[in-house]
């Protein structure tokens, strides 16, 4: 994932490129789990756009940034510039439909802002630019219970309302990446999920058992006397009391030495649904664990109770959980991990 900044008239905004291939879905994690805000990109282009939900990771994408807290979509249907001018509406509406559907079956957001764009071209993109004259809008409800026309990205980013955040809850901040730079030594980026950072704060490290006071702290090379939850921050540390910086890697947390540091856990009672398996999961199936940037190989040691799409009783033991059914069950991670409840950490 990449990270960039980028400023509306009412928003500052991180942007965060996830990849969209198979082989960096621990990466598109990486960064969904950072997000408020989801925009996806699908193309216009006949042919395109029914190879991206058939084949491609789309549907897969939309169900994980759902599941790690990304609560609203932004879906701008790319390219329309390329079908014949007579059919683009039709095209776009059919599109449009069909990303209803999806999003429907699989993410929380029951009314997902769906435009039209020509990133070529720069159409629909910015409120002072060009415009498809036949586009009229998504129409959403304000707070105050007035309609709000969105006609572009950049209205459909301004339109989000931050989602409260928990800076009175203790320090946690998962490690995005680590860095090294002349002149100022090792700087370690991430977003901050709950709290409040300081310079001067001693800062405890799991799973490395590291404790260090904050040093430095920046927002997009901007020195800041504190950073809150929601927000992606840089920091440095001072040389650590206990413990060895070098082994600080990302995927490890930060937390506030004097107020509840966090812990390493050694299991968990999780519910998980089996999204896509071929032949199902038993007890003692190992799967890879991502919690926030951290990628952790996992073992699942036992099953409690199940139960199956549209079924309300729920099935005691079971030997075999197929694809589309919830378990109850305890995990293992098989590397030293960070790991806290929804309550404690949302």
């Amino acid at each position: 994932t990449s990270l960039m900044k980028l400023e509306t008239k009412k928003h500052m905004l991180n942007v965060i490129d996830c990849p969209g291939h198979q082989d960096f879905i621990k990466n598109m994690v990486t960064g969904a789990a950072q997000a408020d805000v989801g925009v996806v990109l699908v193309p216009c282009a006949t042919g395109e756009f029914e190879s991206c939900i058939s084949g491609g990771t789309l549907k897969d994408h939309i169900m994980i940034s759902g599941v790690l807290g990304c609560k609203k979509l932004i879906v701008c249907v790319n390219k329309v510039d390329t079908i014949e001018e007579s059919k683009r509406e039709s095209r776009f509406d059919e599109v449009a439909k069909e990303m209803k559907g999806i999003i429907s079956k699989s993410h929380p957001d029951k009314n997902p802002i769906i435009i039209p764009i020509s990133g070529f071209h720069g159409i629909n993109i910015v409120d002072d630019g060009e415009k498809f004259s036949w586009f009229k809008g998504h129409t959403i409800k304000t707070a105050d219970g007035s309609d709000l026309v969105i006609n572009t990205l950049e209205g459909a980013l301004n339109s989000q309302v931050p989602p409260p955040r928990p800076i009175d809850k203790p320090l946690r901040m998962p490690i995005d990446s680590v860095h090294k730079i002349p002149g100022i030594g090792m700087v370690y980026t991430g977003r901050v999920s709950t709290g409040v950072i300081k310079p001067g704060m001693l800062i405890s490290v799991q799973p490395t058992a590291v404790v260090a006071e904050c040093k430095t702290l920046e927002i997009h090379k901007q020195a800041r006397t504190q950073v809150l939850s929601g927000e992606n921050c840089g920091l440095a540390l001072k040389a650590p009391t206990k413990g060895n910086a070098a082994l600080i890697k990302p995927g490890h947390v930060f937390s506030d030495n004097k107020n509840e540091p966090c812990e390493i856990a050694e299991a968990a009672k999780a519910k998980i649904v089996v999204v896509e398996h071929p032949k199902g999961i038993k007890p003692g199936y190992c799967p890879v664990m991502d919690l926030g940037t951290h990628h952790v190989p996992c073992q699942i040691t036992k099953f409690f109770s199940k139960r199956m799409p549209g079924v309300k009783e729920e099935i005691q033991s079971p030997d075999v959980v197929s694809k589309g059914e919830n378990v109850t069950c305890i995990i293992h991670p098989m590397k030293q991990v960070v790991m806290e409840t929804l309550k404690e950490c949302p």
